[in-house]
């Protein structure tokens, strides 16, 4: 089976740490979805699992179009909560909390937003959605955030944590990991 992971379009606050914020697309973020949309019509897709947040919800719907599939409203899919940064901006972070962002920067995979998450707490949910999707043993797309989906390919490629730094997610971007017994291939 493949699992073909989609991040949601580009948003109206996009230079802001959004996490669990729920903010909209952009007029650029729909284009997004509708090529993905074009993008992804012709396969063979038995259900889409999609984080609650607007953003993601609204991609999954646009690229849903041609396949009419069950949408699969999963909270557990929601991006890291940035606690205290979240609406903030890469600068305003900086600022504010100079010391707790040196150590995020320091790529650590055990960093604590302040009244957020770590990065294992994402996974513990991501993991769980992960066991439900690979049952379904057909091609599955999930729409999601960027954390997630990081934290999702160091799962099924069984990376360790650390690996989370050097996988780039782009929004609108997809990428396809076929499932197979004893693990997975990335194929793009």
């Amino acid at each position: 089976m493949r699992l073909i992971l989609v991040r949601h379009g580009e948003t109206d606050n996009n230079m802001k740490y959004n996490g669990i914020t729920d903010v909209s697309l952009s007029h650029n973020g729909r284009l997004q979805a509708e090529l993905i949309k074009k993008r992804l019509e012709n396969e063979p897709i038995a259900k889409i699992y999609t984080s609650d947040l607007s953003r993601a919800v609204e991609t999954a719907k646009t690229i849903n179009l041609p396949h009419g599939v069950d949408l699969e409203i999963e909270p557990d899919l929601r991006e890291i909560n940035f606690g205290l940064w979240e609406g903030l901006t890469f600068s305003e972070i900086n600022i504010r909390y100079n010391e707790q962002f040196k150590k995020w920067m320091e790529k650590t995979t055990d960093f604590r937003f302040p009244e957020g998450e770590t990065l294992g707490e994402v996974r513990k949910r991501a993991a769980k959605v992960l066991t439900r999707i690979k049952k379904e043993q057909k091609d599955i797309i999930m729409v999601g955030h960027g954390g997630p989906i990081r934290i999702i390919l160091c799962e099924v490629l069984n990376l360790d944590l650390s690996n989370f730094w050097k996988i780039s997610i782009d929004q609108g971007s997809i990428n396809v990991v076929k499932l197979e017994k004893g693990g997975a291939v990335w194929l793009n």
